[in-house]
């Protein structure tokens, strides 16, 4: 019984990474070296004194395609949680 249970998870546990791993690989990534240059300027959500604050539907001014759907706005929560979409 103990073996059929560890081959069941080992099973499991190898159907979730396969199943992880094919879901990016359409993605790529490549790294540069740069300098760090600080933004400045743009578009400034709120101020020190929001907490738990939404802003809905922020025009992203380009489409980004995310797991095969296409986005045009984002969607951002002062605590730093970021949703792409109309609404977090």
């Amino acid at each position: 019984m103990y073996k059929l249970k560890t081959s069941c998870l080992l099973l499991l546990l190898s159907m979730t990474v396969i199943g992880a791993w094919g879901a990016v690989n359409e993605y790529s990534f490549a790294s540069t070296a740069g300098t760090f240059v600080e933004i400045s300027g743009g578009t400034v959500l709120g101020t020190v004194a929001n907490d738990n604050e939404s802003f809905n539907a922020i025009p992203l001014g380009f489409t980004f395609t995310y797991n095969g759907v296409a986005y045009t706005t984002v969607s951002i929560q002062t605590n730093g949680f970021l949703a792409m979409g109309n609404v977090v």
